[in-house]
C-alpha cells in the first residue's frame, strides 16, 4: 500500500487552527464593559506600553504605536517589538 502526503492541502487548515487558537486566548483575557447603549470587550494586545498615545495600522498587518513620552513602537505578528523605532523627533511631554 502506497501512502501519499499532501502537505499543501493541510496548510490552510493549520493556519485556521492557529488563528482560532489565538482568538480563543485573546477572548479568555478580555474584559467586558457594559453601558446603556453598547457592550464592549477590551483586549490587551501589547503589554509593556507606557501611556499609549496613538496608533496607525500598516498595510501588511502591523501597528505603529506612539507613547506619550515620544517613543514609536511596532506591534506585528501578535507581539510588541521590545526596542522602540529610531529616527523620531524629540517630544516635549508636559
Amino acid at each position: 500500500m502506497r501512502r501519499e502526503f499532501h502537505t499543501l492541502k493541510s496548510v490552510p487548515l493549520f493556519i485556521a487552527f492557529i488563528a482560532f487558537s489565538t482568538l480563543l486566548i485573546m477572548a479568555a483575557n478580555a474584559k467586558s464593559i457594559n453601558s446603556q447603549l453598547h457592550d464592549y470587550r477590551v483586549v490587551e494586545l501589547a503589554p509593556g506600553l507606557e501611556h499609549p498615545w496613538s496608533f496607525a495600522f500598516l498595510p501588511e498587518g502591523g501597528i505603529l504605536i506612539t507613547e506619550r513620552a515620544g517613543r514609536l513602537r511596532l506591534f506585528r505578528n501578535n507581539k510588541l517589538d521590545p526596542k522602540p523605532l529610531g529616527g523620531v523627533p524629540e517630544v516635549v511631554d508636559g
